[in-house]
């Protein structure tokens, strides 16, 4: 599940990430329905959720630190157990160029009805814009941005930090050439992939280093994984374009040279979306647009199942889809300022014998 992330007091030149990937929620499931969820809201602010209750909470007193700082981005381990928040930086005390401080909040996420608290923090250089936790809670990947001085023509800085988690440190940093649109870490917590104009570059995490590349034509909004599979999904204005490995490395050298777009299948909307969520279970996905449109989709066929208008979103409140229950769940959704929860019951699926996207699909993409 992805996330939210209001950029605020950057330079326009990093507009464009202000459209990330729009959703934020980090989740603790102890089975059945108890569980206790973390939303990120466009103020900046993390507020609560616990299953069944109408509204968002103020967060607990053991996590009333992260109430005195903004917040840019936040991602929970697969396990439940650790989630990891990017406060904002604070200027240091020195000029300017010499220090931008950013830093990772590490949150243990102990089985209600014990309370999350804060395990450490860890700095690095530029300030933290987007996160990746891998699976078993054990490090983090985190974008991290520093803008240029008032020095004419002085370019923005941009890392990718390796956190260990366990240690509490930075493990490794690869300095990058320009802020992607979104980053994402594949469900092995062995590759990173950053969107762009025209393509998806690719990130070893071990060692962190610079990989191949899929061509991917027009704006890459966001990027995303259904849970525990290997396929790339990437948000491309009216269409949901799969990126599916496997068939990728069954086509010949010479076939795959002659493709203007590498996505193996192609799933049309009928609006602009910006963002993608799936279900837990990652039989159903929830792709988001402008004016709180949502489309349900069939990620095993690729079907678009139903597209939504629903007056109940009203298209002037700031509207969060922030979680997605396995089926028959519902799609939760948050609305700012009034921090009203409300539940979108999905259309049902027909079970699927296969649900990987059909190996025909390699024909459908440019």
């Amino acid at each position: 599940m992805r996330r939210a992330r209001l950029l605020t007091g950057i330079p326009v030149l990093l507009a464009a990430l202000a459209s990330l990937t729009p959703l934020t929620a980090a989740a603790s499931e102890t089975g059945g329905d108890t569980f206790t969820t973390f939303v990120l809201g466009p103020d900046g602010a993390v507020y609560s959720w616990r299953a069944g209750d109408s509204t968002l909470r103020p967060l607990p007193p053991t996590l009333a630190r992260l109430g005195t700082r903004p917040v840019n981005d936040l991602e929970v381990s697969g396990d439940g157990g650790t989630m990891v928040v990017l406060v904002g930086s604070s200027l240091g005390t020195g000029p300017r160029h010499r220090r931008n401080e950013g830093s990772a909040l590490v949150v243990s996420i102990p089985p209600p009805p014990a309370q999350p608290w804060i395990l450490n923090e860890i700095a690095f250089d530029g300030e933290g814009r987007g996160v990746e936790v891998s699976p078993d809670g054990r490090q983090a990947y985190v974008l991290a941005l520093r803008a240029g001085t008032n020095a004419p023509g002085e370019p923005t800085r941009t890392w990718l930090h390796a956190l260990d988690l366990i240690a509490g440190r930075v493990e490794s940093s690869a300095q990058i050439d320009k802020p992607p649109g979104a980053i994402a870490l594949d469900p092995a917590a062995t590759r990173l992939y950053l969107a762009y104009s025209g393509r998806i570059v690719s990130y070893t995490t071990h060692p962190l280093a610079r990989s191949w590349h899929y061509r991917s034509p027009g704006a890459n909004r966001g990027l995303y994984f259904r849970p525990r599979s290997a396929v790339l999904h990437a948000v491309r204005m009216g269409h949901v374009a799969l990126f599916d490995p496997a068939i990728i490395a069954a086509l010949r050298p010479e076939d795959r040279q002659k493709r203007e777009d590498d996505a193996t299948a192609l799933v049309s909307l009928s609006f602009t979306a910006d963002s993608l969520v799936f279900s837990r279970d990652g039989l159903l996905a929830a792709a988001c647009g402008p004016g709180n449109i949502l489309a349900f989709l069939d990620p095993g066929t690729g079907r678009v199942l139903a597209t939504s208008e629903d007056a109940s979103l009203d298209p002037d409140r700031e509207m969060r889809p922030f979680y997605f229950g396995a089926g028959p769940g519902d799609l939760v959704v948050a609305s700012f300022p009034d921090r009203e929860v409300r539940l979108i019951h999905p259309p049902a699926v027909a079970p699927e014998a296969d649900v990987r996207p059909p190996q025909a699909a390699v024909d459908a993409a440019p």
